[in-house]
Order: C-alpha cells, then structure tokens, then sequence
C-alpha cells in the first residue's frame, strides 16, 4: 500500500469504539475515496461485508495550487485515483465508482447498489460546499439502516467568508427533526440512526 500522507487518526480515534455498535452484515459507503486509506482502515478494522467508495477522481474539485489545469495537474490527480485502486483492488469486498456522489447515489444505473436501509456506516468526505454537503446528507439518509451511522469529516476546518463552518452547518441543518444519536463532534460529526 502507498499513500502521500497519513489521513486515519480521526478514523481510528472516532470509528473504532463503533465497530461492536454497528448492524451486520456490515456495509459501507465512503464518498470521497482519494488514496483509499481511509477505506483501508475501516475494512480492516469495521469488518464489513462490503465497502463501496464514490469519488470523481477530477482535479476541478481539488486545490487549483497542487492540481493545476495543466497536463502535470491532470496527471497528478490520475495518480491519486491509480493509487486508490492499486491500494483496494486485492479486496473482494471493496468496489470503487467512479463520479460525483451527487449523480451516481440516485442513478437509476446503480439502484442495486444504493437500496433502501441498506448501508450500516456512511462515510462523508467529498465536495466541501453547502450545497453538495447537504445533498450527500439527503442522499444517503434513506439508505442508513436504523441503527447506522453517519459521518461527516472536516467539521472544524471547512469556513465559508464569514467563518462559519460550512460542513458542520449543513450537517446540523440537514439532523433538523431527524431521530438521531449524536456520537462525537469536532472535526468530525457522527450520528446514529434512530
């Protein structure tokens, strides 16, 4: 395995302590792959029966100073995604789709993946913008199984002008009348299903 940076301390310290909490046969979603660390960590230490990861893989989405539009940008930003799938392909379990969570978790192409109360651990760390923050949380909500948990990462590090966090905000609005247990909050906010 080959990674540029070690992302999986808040991984360990907050998801560790929820393996015996979790439904099983345990599945689980991750939106926003990148080198696939993360995911690594949660198959081997949450046991699921299957990991799917949803990421575009697309520079545009990225820091414009590491991942310029040039031809040296776009071939860093093909690593990351080789990388990712070098890391994960000895895994049976673990599948990878290639795409904006925004379009692939209600394309009608992959309805068999995405069902209903189907995933017990849902792990949020792609766009980091109100707007596609929220849509993730409305997308996957049907398809947390009472009981699952919820993820949302960067909660202390993602402001908008004014300050405020923007990932936390959207999270925070989005749980308005949803029966929940809050589990951690910090840089990462965890809900169980209620």
């Amino acid at each position: 395995m080959n990674y540029t940076r070690n992302w999986t301390k808040k991984v360990r310290q907050n998801f560790g302590p929820l393996k015996d909490r979790l439904p099983r046969p345990l599945r689980l979603l991750e939106i926003g792959v990148w080198e696939g660390r993360s995911a690594l960590w949660m198959l081997d230490n949450l046991g699921p029966a299957e990991y799917i990861g949803i990421d575009p893989w697309d520079i545009a989405f990225l820091d414009q100073k590491k991942f310029p539009p040039t031809e040296e940008g776009r071939a860093k930003g093909r690593a990351i995604e080789e990388l990712a799938r070098a890391n994960l392909a000895p895994l049976a379990n673990a599948r990878l789709i290639k795409g904006s969570s925004q379009i692939v978790l209600v394309d009608p192409q992959y309805a068999d993946i995405f069902r209903p109360e189907s995933f017990g651990f849902v792990y949020i760390d792609g766009m980091h913008t109100y707007a596609a923050v929220m849509a993730d949380a409305c997308n996957v909500w049907p398809l947390v199984q009472v009981g699952g948990v919820v993820v949302w990462d960067d909660c202390i590090t993602r402001c908008n002008k004014e300050g405020r966090n923007i990932i936390q905000k959207a999270a925070d609005n989005f749980m308005l009348g949803k029966p929940h247990e809050v589990l951690f909050r910090g840089a990462q906010f965890g809900v169980m299903k209620q």
